[in-house]
C-alpha cells in the first residue's frame, strides 16, 4: 500500500477519522496498532507474522535484561538481543551474498564449492525496524532510556505505519514519552500534516518518478549510451534519488503530525552541503545518528588516536554501504564515502572556503563527488558501474535519450535546484507565514493541481523500499 496509492488514500482518512474520534488515549492506540497491522499485512501476511514474533522477542528479553542482577547477565541478553537481530537481518538479506563469495574464493584455491543459495525474500523494511530495536534494547542497557513495559506502546513503536517500511528510524526516547502525552487536535498541526506531505507526494510523483522513467533505460544498459547521455542519467539519478527518498520522509512526517506524534527531521537540504561531513548531517539523518551513537562512538569514536578514527570513519561507513544491499557495488559506495571523510579529516581545508564564493565552490564539488558516488550505489554490479564512468569521462559514441526525455531531466533538475533554494534554512515557510491566506491556499491548491497532471499512470515504489 503505497502512500501515493489510491488505496492508501481511501485507507489513511478512516483511520484518522477513528484516531480522533476515539477519546481515551488507549483506544487511540489500539486503533493506531490495529490499523498499522492491517497496513504492513496488506503488503505480506507471513512477514507481519515475522515482525510480532521478531518484536515479542525484543520486548521479552529487554525486559528480562532491565531485570538482571548482575552485568554479566545483562550482557548476556543483549547479546541475545543482538543475535535475534542481526541474525534475522544476515538470513533474509546477506546469506545468498556470503554464500556466492565463499564459493567464489574456494574457487580461486581451486577447491570446488557450489554455493547454497536460499533466494529468500526481503522482508519489507527490515533494515529499518531491526535497527530500531537495536536502538531501544541499546539505550534500556546503556540506561539511556527506561525500559517499556507497556506492550501497547511497544506495539505501536514497532508498527507505527507512517514510519514503519522505510523510515525515519526513530529512537525509544524520540517516540515513547509522546505516548504518555495527552494529544489535543489542532487544525494548526493538521495544516502543517497536510502541507509535509502534499510536499512530499509532490517530490515523489512529479519529480522523482518521472526522472526514473527516464533514465531506467540508461541503467539497464548504459554501454549503448553516448557521454552526454550518460552524464545526464547520473544527474538524474541523483535528484531522483534525493526527491523520492526525502518525498517519503516528508510523508511520514506530515501523518505523524496528522496523528498529532512529531516523527524526526531526515533530510536538511543535503545538496547544499559544503563538504562531504556536513552531507552526512544533512543526508538521512536518522541513519546517520544511528551510524553515529551505535557503531561509530562504540568503537572508541573521537577518543582514540588519529588513525584509528580514519580506520573506523572507514569501517562504519562501509557497513552502511552494506545494510544498503548485500552486493559489492554498495560495499564500494559505502568505503568510497568512508574514505572522503576520512581525507575531510585529515586534510586542512583554507578559511577562505568557509564562505562566499569559495562554499559555493564547494558546494559544487561536494555535489559532483556525491553524484558521482550515486553511480555505486544505482548501478547492476561494479562491471555495470565501471561501464557507466568509462561512459561518462570517455565520451563515447551512442544512443543519446529522446527529446521528451532529455527534457524532463532538464526540468527536475531545475525544479531540484530551485527546491533547495527556495528551501534555504526553511525560509520559504516564514514567507508562508506572512503571506494572505488566500495565496498560501493558491500555493498548495497548484501543488494538487500539478501532483494530479504530472502523476504517472503506475506510480513506481520507493526506492528505499528495497533495503
Amino acid at each position: 500500500m503505497l502512500f501515493s496509492s489510491m488505496s492508501f488514500l481511501l485507507f489513511f482518512p478512516v483511520v484518522w477519522a477513528g484516531h480522533w474520534l476515539l477519546r481515551p488515549a488507549r483506544l487511540r492506540h489500539l486503533w493506531l496498532v490495529g490499523a498499522s497491522a492491517y497496513f504492513y499485512a496488506s503488503w505480506s501476511e507471513k512477514f507481519f507474522r515475522l515482525l510480532t514474533a521478531t518484536a515479542a522477542a525484543n520486548y521479552v528479553l529487554v525486559l528480562f535484561m532491565d531485570r538482571a542482577r548482575t552485568e554479566r547477565k545483562r550482557r548476556l541478553l543483549l547479546l541475545a538481543v543482538l543475535l535475534v537481530n542481526l541474525g534475522q537481518l544476515a538470513l533474509f538479506k546477506y546469506a545468498d551474498f556470503f554464500s556466492e563469495n565463499v564459493a567464489a574464493l574456494l574457487g580461486a584455491m581451486d577447491l570446488k564449492a557450489t554455493p547454497i543459495l536460499l533466494h529468500l525474500v526481503l522482508p519489507l523494511g527490515i533494515s529499518f525496524y531491526t535497527f530500531e530495536f537495536i536502538a531501544y534494547a541499546v539505550d534500556v542497557y546503556r540506561r539511556k532510556t527506561p525500559v517499556q513495559r507497556d506492550p501497547l506502546h511497544f506495539a505501536l513503536y514497532t508498527l507505527f505505519f507512517p514510519r514503519l517500511v522505510a523510515g525515519p528510524i526513530v529512537r525509544p526516547h524520540e517516540f515513547f514519552p509522546q505516548l504518555k502525552r495527552a494529544r489535543r487536535f489542532s487544525w494548526l498541526r493538521m495544516q502543517v500534516g497536510l502541507q509535509f506531505f502534499i510536499w512530499g507526494f509532490f517530490k515523489k510523483v512529479c519529480i522523482a518518478d518521472p526522472i526514473g522513467f527516464a533514465v531506467d533505460p540508461f541503467f539497464a544498459d548504459p554501454a549503448g549510451f553516448g557521454g552526454l547521455a550518460a552524464w545526464l542519467a547520473v544527474f538524474g539519478y541523483s535528484v531522483q534519488i534525493y526527491c523520492d527518498f526525502s518525498g517519503y520522509s516528508d510523508m511520514a512526517i506530515g501523518l505523524g503530525h496528522l496523528f498529532g506524534v512529531r516523527l524526526p527531521e531526515n533530510f536538511r537540504l543535503p545538496y547544499l552541503s559544503a563538504d562531504i561531513r556536513e552531507f552526512w548531517q544533512r543526508w538521512h539523518l536518522s541513519l546517520s545518528r544511528w551510524i553515529r551513537d551505535y557503531l561509530y562512538i562504540s568503537l572508541g569514536g573521537n577518543r582514540v588516536s588519529a588513525a584509528r578514527q580514519i580506520a573506523n570513519l572507514i569501517v562504519v561507513m562501509t557497513i552502511c554501504g552494506l545494510w544498503h544491499g548485500a552486493q559489492w557495488a554498495f560495499i564500494a559506495w559505502g568505503c568510497l564515502h568512508g574514505v572522503l571523510l576520512a581525507i575531510h579529516r585529515v586534510v586542512p581545508w583554507p578559511k577562505q572556503l568557509a564562505t562566499g564564493a569559495g562554499r559555493a565552490f564547494c558546494v559544487a564539488g561536494t555535489f559532483l563527488l556525491v553524484t558521482l558516488g550515486w553511480v555505486l550505489f544505482r548501478a547492476q554490479g561494479l562491471a555495470s558501474a565501471a561501464t557507466i564512468y568509462a561512459r561518462m569521462f570517455a565520451f563515447p559514441e551512442g544512443l543519446s535519450f529522446a527529446e521528451p526525455m532529455a527534457a524532463t531531466l532538464i526540468l527536475a533538475f531545475i525544479a531540484a535546484v530551485l527546491m533547495h533554494i527556495g528551501s534555504l534554512e526553511l525560509r520559504w515557510r516564514r514567507w508562508e507565514s506572512k503571506w494572505p491566506p488566500a495565496a498560501t491556499a493558491l500555493l498548495w491548491a497548484v501543488f494538487v493541481f500539478l501532483i494530479h497532471a504530472l502523476v504517472p499512470q503506475n506510480a513506481s515504489t520507493f526506492i528505499y523500499f528495497q533495503f
